[in-house]
């Protein structure tokens, strides 16, 4: 690898660390606003997943995206709502 192209994909990983910094940081609110959820749920006495819920989500971030945006989009959403469920399901048995 030639130093431009190792200097332009240093610089291009960096910028990459700071979204990775934003969407952990994002990441952390999500699961605060999920752990108010479950204690609702608790109350209501409702499930942890919503299949309909998730499915609206995932059709308003890939709506109007191509393909080869959506597909990635889908998996992700499907990693964070497993991981929502089980951060979820761990609060609500802590708590039984």
């Amino acid at each position: 690898m030639n130093e431009f192209a190792g200097n332009r994909i240093a610089e291009i990983r960096s910028r990459i660390d700071e979204i990775d910094d934003g969407l952990v940081r994002l990441f952390e609110q999500r699961l605060s606003l999920v752990e108010m959820i479950a204690r609702e749920k608790k109350k209501g006495n409702l499930p942890v997943g919503d299949p309909a819920r998730e499915g609206e989500i995932v059709a308003r971030l890939t709506a109007g995206r191509p393909e080869t945006v959506a597909e990635p989009v889908r998996g992700l959403f499907a990693a964070i709502f497993d991981l929502s469920r089980a951060y979820q399901a761990k609060l609500l048995e802590c708590r039984a």
